[in-house]
């Protein structure tokens, strides 16, 4: 899928949503969206780095608990 079809599906999915959901997405990517600076290589390899040791760990949510999450907002 390229770059400007993923970014039509989030603007179609956005534009979808209930104004409540939509402020608590955005809360959670809004450090993100708010700095929109690029990071370097290495930064980038330390997050994923992270990230994976997180996964290892069992530290993640799984696509059916995360909509069962989004239900309750």
């Amino acid at each position: 899928m390229t770059a400007v079809a993923v970014r039509k599906k989030w603007h179609a999915f956005i534009d979808s949503l209930e104004e409540k959901k939509a402020l608590t997405i955005y809360t959670l990517f809004e450090d993100e969206i708010e700095q929109g600076e690029r990071i370097n290589v290495t930064q980038y390899n330390q997050e994923l780095a992270e990230a994976e040791a997180e996964y290892e760990k069992g530290e993640f949510v799984t696509h059916e608990a995360m909509v069962k999450q989004m239900k309750k907002w």
